[in-house]
């Protein structure tokens, strides 16, 4: 149960950051990344 959740907040972590970078190099937000983004 550990292991799923470190996995998890890894995964969220992972999206997080590529969402960032995306929209720091000006490429956009792409639909499924909007709400991350929005949430950040």
């Amino acid at each position: 149960m550990v292991k799923k959740c470190i996995v998890y907040i890894f995964g969220i972590l992972v999206l997080g950051f590529g969402s960032v970078l995306n929209t720091k190099t000006g490429l956009g937000v792409a639909a499924i990344n909007s709400v991350p983004y929005g949430l950040s």
